[in-house]
């Protein structure tokens, strides 16, 4: 019988699936994949839709909630994807584990949360323009200000993401005031696609770095 040797290429992705197993187990490396990215596009095409909803007039009828349902299917799709990922993580890996439920915890709080606090500024007679703007410069702020933790892994792409999350939610809190009712959602819902288009962007970038090897592969 006569032995195959094993060529150059195939050693190098053996030993890049070897180092992806390592790093999962760890908790080391980026802290998402490729399904997280999909998410980002699929996120950006709901956007699209529901700034399509308010330009075209054509669903005039619907309230609000039912033109944003494909915002929101996404959104509680992620939520329920990241808990699943988390509830998936081996022993090894709490880091990995420990983030994904942060990330659903705030995620769960914000839509929760805001719905709550406009019902309440209605109810209190105040001003929604400003109440709005105030609400997401806050969460701009505090968005940003994530970016001064000291991250473990992948800290340039965590603190870009982070960063270009709450420099955006800052822009559109400031902007707002100056929107009148006939183009303020679809500015924002503007804003909001580009945000997500850059961190689909930002994502694929360092996910083609990591994979990339070059000290595997001598590039």
């Amino acid at each position: 019988m006569t032995e195959t040797t094993p060529t150059p290429t195939s050693e190098i992705d053996r030993l890049r699936s070897d180092l992806d197993t390592i790093q999962a187990a760890i908790g080391s490396g980026l802290p998402y994949g490729k399904a997280d990215i999909r998410f980002c596009w699929a996120l950006a095409v709901a956007l699209i839709l529901y700034a399509a909803f308010h330009v075209s007039g054509l669903a005039s009828g619907w309230n609000h909630l039912a033109k944003a349902a494909p915002v929101l299917v996404v959104l509680i799709g992620y939520v329920g994807y990241m808990a699943l990922k988390a509830r998936r993580q081996s022993g090894s890996a709490p880091l990995i584990r420990k983030e994904y439920r942060l990330a659903v915890a705030v995620t769960a709080l914000i839509i929760i949360a805001l719905p709550l606090a406009k019902k309440w500024a209605i109810a209190q007679g105040l001003d929604l323009r400003t109440f709005d703007s105030i609400a997401v410069i806050m969460l701009g702020i505090a968005t940003f200000a994530m970016t001064l933790l000291p991250f473990s892994t992948a800290a340039t792409f965590r603190r870009l993401s982070i960063g270009l999350a709450g420099l955006s939610l800052i822009f559109v809190g400031l902007l707002l005031p100056a929107l009148d009712a006939s183009n303020r959602i679809p500015v924002i819902a503007g804003i909001l696609i580009v945000m997500v288009i850059a961190q689909a962007l930002l994502m694929q970038y360092f996910l083609r770095r990591a994979h990339s090897a070059p000290s595997l592969d001598g590039q």
